[in-house]
C-alpha cells in the first residue's frame, strides 16, 4: 500500500495538491475539538440546552445538534464568549461546508446567522428562541477550506524517506503548505433590538487571524403569542 500510495503522489503531469488530497481525505482527523466537550449533550439541540442552562453553559462544548440541518456545524462550531445580548463562536471551515471552489459556502454562511442570532437572542433571554422572519447576508470574501493532517499520514510518509529520501522531502513539503491553507472564523452575533412580538440581531463573520470581514448578515425572529 506504502509504495502504491508513493508511486501514486509522484506520478508525472499532475499537480501535488491533486494528488495529495485524496490521501488527506481518508486521513482526515478533527481534533481540535477537546475530547472533554463531546457528546455532553447528545440529543439535545442548542435552543433545548439553552432553556435548561442557560446560554453560557454552552461555553466551550461542542455544537449541540438533534441531527436536523444544523448538525453540519456539530464538529466545527464552538462558542467561546457569552455576554447579556451577544454571542461569539469559532468556526473551523471543513470541507462539509465548502462549495465547489473550497471556500465557505453561502448556505452555510446563512446558517451561522441563523444560529448565532438565535443564541444571540437566548443570552438576552433563554425562553424566546423565536422563529424566523427574515434573513439577509452581505457576502464580502472568501474563507478557505482548512485541512488537517493525521499523524498516521506523516509516520506513513516518514517511512517512505527511507525509500525515496529526495522525492520524500518535495511531497512532506507540499503537505505542509496544504496543511496551512485554510481558514478559522470568527462569529459574532448580536441583539440589536429586543420587543415583545420581534427580535433584531446582526451577525458578522471574520477571519480570526486577519480580521477581515467575510460576511455580515441581519436576522429577524417572531415570538408567537402563547394561547
Amino acid at each position: 500500500m506504502l509504495r502504491s500510495s508513493f508511486a501514486l503522489c509522484c506520478a508525472v503531469g499532475r499537480s501535488t495538491q491533486a494528488l495529495v488530497r485524496p490521501s488527506l481525505q481518508s486521513s482526515l482527523r478533527r481534533s481540535w475539538l477537546s475530547e472533554s466537550t463531546r457528546d455532553e449533550s447528545a440529543g439535545k439541540s442548542f435552543i433545548e440546552l439553552a432553556k435548561e442552562q442557560g446560554m453560557a453553559s454552552m461555553i466551550g462544548r461542542q455544537f449541540p445538534s438533534k441531527g436536523g440541518y444544523d448538525s453540519v456545524l456539530s464538529e466545527n462550531l464552538v462558542v467561546t464568549t457569552v455576554n447579556a445580548d451577544s454571542v461569539v463562536a469559532c468556526v473551523k471551515v471543513t470541507e462539509p461546508l465548502a462549495n465547489a471552489f473550497n471556500t465557505l459556502h453561502g448556505g452555510a454562511i446563512a446558517t451561522l446567522v441563523d444560529v448565532l442570532g438565535t443564541m444571540a437572542l437566548l443570552a438576552q433571554d433563554s425562553s424566546r428562541p423565536g422563529v424566523s422572519v427574515e434573513i439577509n447576508v452581505t457576502y464580502m470574501s472568501a474563507a478557505k477550506v482548512s485541512y488537517q493532517c493525521s499523524d498516521h499520514l506523516f509516520s506513513e510518509l516518514s517511512f517512505l524517506t527511507r525509500f525515496h529520501e529526495r522525492k520524500y522531502y518535495k511531497l512532506n513539503a507540499s503537505l505542509i503548505v496544504l496543511a496551512q491553507v485554510g481558514s478559522d472564523i470568527t462569529v459574532e452575533g448580536s441583539v440589536l433590538k429586543l420587543g415583545r412580538s420581534l427580535g433584531f440581531t446582526e451577525v458578522r463573520l471574520s477571519d480570526t487571524m486577519t480580521g477581515k470581514l467575510i460576511a455580515v448578515g441581519r436576522h429577524t425572529k417572531a415570538f408567537p403569542q402563547q394561547s
